[in-house]
């Protein structure tokens, strides 16, 4: 595994860590698991995790492994979203800026005032 930015380069226990743990196998694993899967000791975990090196790497690596795969996903979205999805259509036209959500709300009472209904009847607002 390379050095990210020239800033950290992980030992190899920690590279066999990060391999497991970028691993869509280890979905839903405990620590335990995901250790015993990439043959290293939990503390490799536990030690590597207070690093700031090696959570920024990790991070960074993470990033660029969802940066490859944005294209894919923008595909997959466009295929549904001409299928027919709502869901997808909308998600599409949001992200190409043609679409926002918006709302409408009228905080005004029956009487015009910005007084909630029935407040006055719980105050005595002629009192100081």
């Amino acid at each position: 595994m390379a050095t990210i930015g020239d800033k950290y380069t992980p030992t190899p226990a920690e590279e066999k860590l990060i391999l497991q743990l970028l691993d869509p196998s280890s979905i839903g694993k405990s620590i335990t698991e995901v250790c015993e899967a990439a043959e290293v000791v939990r503390d490799v975990y536990y030690d590597a995790k207070k690093k700031p090196e090696f959570v920024a790497y990790f991070k960074e690596l993470s990033k660029s492994l969802i940066t490859d795969q944005v294209a894919p996903i923008v595909n997959s979205l466009i295929k549904e979203a001409i299928g027919g999805s709502f869901q997808h259509q909308k998600l599409a036209l949001e992200m190409a800026g043609m679409h926002t959500d918006t709302q409408n709300i009228d905080h005004t009472s029956t009487d015009g005032s910005m007084t909630p209904k029935g407040f006055n009847d719980f105050y005595d607002t002629s009192k100081p």
